[in-house]
């Protein structure tokens, strides 16, 4: 530590630029790139981006004047966006189903099963007026 209150500015910053870099360099060693699968929205393709793009800019501009410029262009964008997700997904999951295999029909039951578990609810003790998790 006497080192620290003897060293010049040049110094301290020589030495946390050299600290910054061994934690980058640690993290990039120990955190995993997470990396999208083609299978996780095989119904995303170039003309979707571009409308997201499009959205996100009018979204930009409408946010940096305060909400009151942009706003219809913003509008027609959020529209037109979802309105495009909606009919690329459904035309997907039509050329899915016209398939002629007989495991796509199970494929699409397991795609849209639902999986939501809910607990039993606790019990309210008419008595004590607590809730009980068992009998």
């Amino acid at each position: 530590m006497p080192f620290l209150l003897n060293s010049t500015n040049q110094e301290l910053d020589l030495l946390a630029k050299d600290f910054i870099n061994r934690i980058v360099e640690a993290a990039s060693i120990s955190i995993l790139k997470s990396t999208t699968s083609p299978y996780s929205k095989p119904w995303w393709n170039k003309d979707l981006k571009t409308l997201r793009k499009s959205m996100l800019y009018y979204s930009r501009k409408s946010k940096a004047s305060g909400y009151t410029l942009y706003k219809q262009e913003l509008q027609n964008a959020k529209n037109t966006y979802f309105n495009a997700i909606k009919s690329t997904k459904l035309a997907h999951w039509n050329k899915f189903l016209e398939k002629e295999d007989s495991q796509s029909i199970y494929k699409a039951m397991k795609y849209t099963k639902d999986t939501i578990y809910q607990p039993i609810p606790s019990i309210l003790n008419s008595n004590s007026k607590e809730l009980k998790s068992t009998f």
